[in-house]
């Protein structure tokens, strides 16, 4: 909880969806945040090209976390 007369600040650096979403859970707990960016749009990463066409691709950070204790390791790996 902020202390009234010492109210906590907090720097993000990236505007990604976990930079946003920490930055808006801070806000909601009167915590002051300031986010630190260094492309134009908002988004990290994450972004829509739209291509000669019409054609829109996402591209951003398509990883699948394989860490063994995860349930999608374990599905993937699972003796079907």
């Amino acid at each position: 909880m902020p202390n009234a007369l010492h109210p906590p600040r907090v720097a993000i650096v990236g505007a990604g969806p976990g930079g946003l979403a920490s930055a808006m859970r801070l806000a909601r707990e009167g915590i002051s945040v300031t986010v630190f960016k260094s492309e134009t749009a908002l988004g990290g990463r994450t972004r829509t090209i739209h291509a000669p066409g019409g054609y829109k691709f996402d591209i951003g950070p398509h990883v699948l976390p394989l860490s063994a204790g995860l349930p999608c390791f374990r599905l993937r790996h699972a003796p079907w």
